[in-house]
């Protein structure tokens, strides 16, 4: 994975800017992969959508993961890191060419096929307010089939398009966290002021678009600062290498 340029970081947050988080990590991951189309991107599990977005952060803002999250209990912000080389080890572009096979698993005496969740999958669901209807729902469109685990036959009731038993979804969201584990990262930490402890779950895609939203941001107070005093283009000024952008910064 390379580094973005400056002029694709600006490129990018202006592409996303507005999008649902679907579209965000779809505008970031078709910089990186520009023969991708975003067909093809948008058929990828979010798995390994999340993959790309990690390797694209270590390439372009280093590989720490630095973050912020509030004590539940005295509301305390406390910072955090996380390294990549920490995280569970992620597919390389290459293993993500072919569409991945439906995957199957037993659960409370059932055989469920299933496939991974993609990124049509999270729009389908982004607009539904309750968490817990959410999951229901995704699970539901990425259940292919439930059938006795004895194999005799597809379950009773019409399984495969009603709602799914709450332990199952459970299970299978259990199972596609175990597939993904790269994609699951939750930081267990300790408050500071109240020794209170929690786990704190990192959301990769709205973790990269923070970095895309403020790195572009920064990027565009130093275009106007340089095209005032010297009246360059955009263009340029973005082409320049970032040390040399500084020292025209400061001398400014």
């Amino acid at each position: 994975m390379r580094r973005l340029t400056a002029r694709e970081i600006v490129a990018v947050w202006d592409a996303g800017t507005g999008r649902s988080a679907a579209g965000r990590v779809l505008a970031t991951v078709s910089a990186c992969l520009p023969d991708w189309s975003v067909a093809e991107l948008a058929a990828l599990p979010l798995g390994f959508l999340d993959a790309l977005l990690l390797e694209l952060h270590g390439a372009t803002f280093g590989r720490q993961l630095n973050s912020i999250s509030a004590c539940p209990h005295c509301g305390v912000r406390v910072e955090f890191s996380i390294s990549l080389a920490d995280l569970p080890a992620r597919p390389n572009v290459e293993d993500m060419a072919a569409p991945p096979a439906p995957l199957t698993m037993l659960a409370q005496g059932l055989s469920v096929t299933y496939r991974l969740p993609d990124s049509t999958d999270l729009d389908a669901i982004a607009a539904v307010a309750d968490p817990e209807t959410a999951v229901a729902m995704l699970a539901r469109r990425c259940v292919l089939s439930v059938r006795p685990a004895d194999g005799s036959g597809r379950l009773e009731g019409g399984a495969d398009d009603g709602p799914l038993p709450a332990e199952l979804i459970d299970d299978l969201e259990a199972e596609m966290a175990r597939r993904q584990p790269w994609a699951d990262i939750e930081v267990a930490l300790i408050c500071p002021s109240c020794g209170a402890g929690w786990q704190s779950g990192v959301d990769v895609g709205t973790f990269v678009w923070a970095e895309i939203e403020s790195e572009g941001r920064r990027l565009l107070y130093e275009v106007d600062a340089l095209a005032r005093m010297y009246g360059w283009s955009e263009r340029d000024i973005l082409d320049m290498t970032p040390v040399r952008r500084q020292r025209y910064l400061e001398m400014a």
